[in-house]
């Protein structure tokens, strides 16, 4: 009898050992619809006038020792830095995760609310009081609930490129970011969890005409994975750096948004055979911060004579018959009244007042693995730039998260104008700061992860998985 308790007693305290070294992982889903009309964001004025599909916040809580970190996804457009302040202060309160250890994502749905964001707001009387309680409370929900299903699991890392489903809106010669990445868990049984899944692509299939709240190509994609996978994965979505990227569809239709989300959705869940995957033995966070220069204030009588004088050098390019000196200068003219129109409007949002501009990055560190959040409509160079300058390191890149301070674009977007670069109050220069924020954010978290766990990070499965260099279908 006392070898049998004996026998129990190590049975028992190897397995306590075992549990308290091997990280957890946890996922939540919560319906986050709002039962009321709201106004819609991503285009002109427009209150919702139906619902097509559910709109969901999926979490993926991790845990090693007595640390723990959480990603949440939302099928939202946009996530403002006073909602995601008051969002992550709630999750602290329920679940004890630090604010910095917290990244939210939206999917940048075009066809989704967006009038709650006060920072964004100029006039207070625009923003919907019940839209702000609503994200504030329903949104920490999905944390919870992943908090409170955490259990052992391994984690694996796929990234594979894909070609004929993104494209970049402002030139076929600037760069363009295919990639589909995947960070899965499973249990030490061998299934799977769920996981967070990254693709870069504004969801527009549906127009200005929609007045139906949907998810769009992301939540279609993440419930066919889901479905793939089995109904209890969760996967969350985590837009990549889309400022510049569109999606490639044929029409605007709900019948197309299905179409492109289940493409999208079956080429995630292809690229899990043949998965590798290790235990979680560390885990780390950090958020960078720094000050961004912005444009000189908008000068009403500068503009007029700047846009004189431009439309001087088209005529008279025209009347010289000079294809290029027509292009360059109509260029310029374009760039001016885009700023002309733009700028004012964004020296009056709360959000961007001052001289500078905070812009910020957040990391959370799993083994050799980086989850990286871009607090920005950052254009996808510089998610480009941040993964390849984090090349040891197995790396998502998500914009629009926690913040949105804007578009960001790299100094040499900048002579080259358009939309992108008038819809900011950014100088040349802020992209490389933010470029420089995600990486240094990326080597804080690993640094503190393997400060704190004393441990060496395990390899994963190659950066590149199953089915690397594959055409997308669409």
């Amino acid at each position: 009898m006392r070898a049998v308790l004996v026998s129990l007693f190590v049975l028992v305290s190897l397995t306590a050992g075992w549990s308290a070294a091997v990280g957890r992982v946890g996922f939540g889903k919560v319906d986050i619809t709002p039962s009321f009309p709201v106004q819609m964001g991503g285009y002109g004025y427009r209150v919702s006038a139906g619902v097509h599909d559910r709109l969901y916040a999926r979490a993926a809580v991790f845990a090693v020792g007595d640390r723990k970190a959480a990603i949440v996804g939302v099928d939202f457009l946009l996530i403002n830095r006073d909602l995601g302040q008051a969002i992550a202060a709630e999750v602290t309160r329920l679940t004890g995760i630090p604010t910095d250890a917290l990244l939210i994502c939206a999917s940048h749905s075009h066809s989704a609310p967006w009038n709650y964001a006060a920072d964004l707001t100029l006039d207070p009387r625009e923003l919907d009081a019940r839209l702000v309680e609503h994200c504030r409370s329903r949104i920490p929900m999905a944390v919870l609930a992943a908090y409170r299903a955490l259990q052992p699991a391994e984690i694996g890392f796929a990234q594979r490129t894909v070609a004929g489903i993104n494209t970049n809106r402002r030139s076929d010669q600037d760069p363009l970011d295919r990639d589909l990445t995947l960070l899965v868990a499973r249990t030490p049984g061998g299934k799977v969890l769920g996981g967070v899944a990254n693709f870069t692509a504004h969801p527009v299939i549906m127009g200005e005409s929609n007045l139906e709240l949907s998810a769009e190509w992301p939540g279609a994609a993440m419930t066919t994975l889901e479905r793939e996978v089995g109904k209890a994965a969760v996967f969350v979505f985590a837009q990549g750096c889309a400022g510049d990227v569109t999606i490639k569809r044929n029409g605007s239709t709900f019948a197309e948004v299905k179409r492109v989300g289940e493409e999208i959705g079956r080429a995630f869940a292809e690229m899990l055979p043949g998965m590798k995957y290790h235990p979680l033995v560390s885990l780390g966070w950090a958020r960078a911060t720094a000050m961004a220069p912005v444009k000189p204030k908008f000068d009403a009588a500068g503009f007029k004579a700047e846009k004189a004088r431009l439309e001087q050098e088209v005529a008279a390019a025209k009347a010289a018959g000079n294809e290029t000196l027509l292009k360059d200068a109509t260029r310029r003219l374009e760039n001016v009244n885009s700023d002309a129109e733009l700028l004012p409007v964004f020296e009056r949002m709360p959000r961007f007042q001052g001289d500078k501009i905070e812009i910020q990055a957040r990391a959370i560190s799993l083994n050799d693995c980086a989850l990286v959040g871009i607090g920005s409509e950052a254009l996808n160079r510089i998610g480009l730039e941040i993964k390849a300058g984090l090349a040891d390191t197995h790396t998502l890149v998500a914009g629009y998260c926690n913040d949105w301070a804007g578009y960001v674009p790299m100094r040499e977007d900048y002579p080259k104008g358009g939309y992108e670069v008038s819809m900011n109050r950014f100088a040349p220069g802020a992209g490389e700061k933010m470029v420089a924020l995600g990486i240094r954010a990326a080597k804080e978290a690993a640094r503190r992860a393997k400060t704190a766990f004393g441990r060496t990070r395990p390899p994963l499965s190659p950066r590149r998985g199953p089915g690397e260099g594959i055409s997308g279908r669409l």
